[in-house]
């Protein structure tokens, strides 16, 4: 049995799920910036860029052009 690799942009997009489902992020909050984020967390501005994108392709994360990035309106449930 061939074990599938988790690539690490994915392991920073569940953590970022996991403050949403535990609501330390709710609807309409706003991420710190990218480089506060990366930072906060201990990793490389792409790899958390990376992760943020696969939560935006998820419809759980907007990011707005001068704005920043914003926790979205839930659509349907999110899988956690």
């Amino acid at each position: 049995m061939q074990v599938k690799k988790k690539r690490f942009a994915e392991e920073i997009a569940h953590a970022i799920r996991q403050k949403i489902a535990g609501l330390d992020l709710r609807e309409g909050d706003r991420l710190s910036s990218h480089a506060s984020l990366a930072k906060e967390l201990n990793i490389s501005p792409p790899s958390l860029r990376e992760g943020l994108q696969m939560l935006g392709t998820l419809g759980m994360l907007k990011t707005n052009h001068g704005v920043g990035t914003i926790v979205a309106e839930p659509s349907a449930p999110r899988p956690c």
